[in-house]
């Protein structure tokens, strides 16, 4: 996933479409906050947006997806494909 400074999802892979049982245009132009439990919302203000303010880059980033946007969240694989 790509994202702007403000966290407006600009790139999706088809891995993360799978997991949030979305489509590219229901995600693309949403801000990642949108899908994150209030927990990981809170991390990404805190840790992860001031660091793409600061490096624009952020790799391997772990947060947790709310279950209103992630209707198979009990099933994402702990480990990447």
């Amino acid at each position: 996933m790509s994202t702007l400074r403000d966290g407006t999802i600009v790139r999706v892979n088809r891995t993360l479409l799978e997991w949030v049982g979305a489509s590219r245009e229901s995600i693309l132009s949403t801000r990642i906050q949108t899908l994150l439990t209030i927990g990981s919302r809170m991390y990404y203000e805190t840790h992860y947006a001031p660091l793409l303010r600061m490096q624009a880059v952020a790799n391997e980033i772990a947060l947790v997806p709310s279950t209103c946007a992630c209707r198979w969240w009990r099933r994402l694989p702990a480990e990447p494909r």
